[in-house]
């Protein structure tokens, strides 16, 4: 789990919870591929949000690519680690 804490003019935090799987083994310099499920609440003051999205991971060397959807919000990510 995440948790993170924004200090804005309304105090807000975001709490990220992740559960993945790898559907198959690859090799050490093959493409390595993570189904995810990302549940995520968001609270913003006297608000709160929730919403679980499915998110693919894709590994391959030293580039990191994460995309997903859950049709209402969206979420791409690129991370290249040196």
């Amino acid at each position: 789990a995440l948790a993170e804490q924004f200090w804005m003019q309304i105090p807000s935090n975001k709490v990220t919870l992740r559960v993945g799987m790898a559907p198959y083994v690859a090799e050490y310099d093959g493409l390595h591929t993570w189904l995810i499920l990302q549940a995520v609440q968001l609270n913003t003051g006297a608000d709160s949000t929730q919403w679980v999205m499915p998110v693919i991971r894709l590994f391959k060397d030293n580039v990191l690519t994460e995309f997903g959807s859950n049709g209402a919000l969206h979420y791409a990510s690129l991370r290249i680690h040196f």
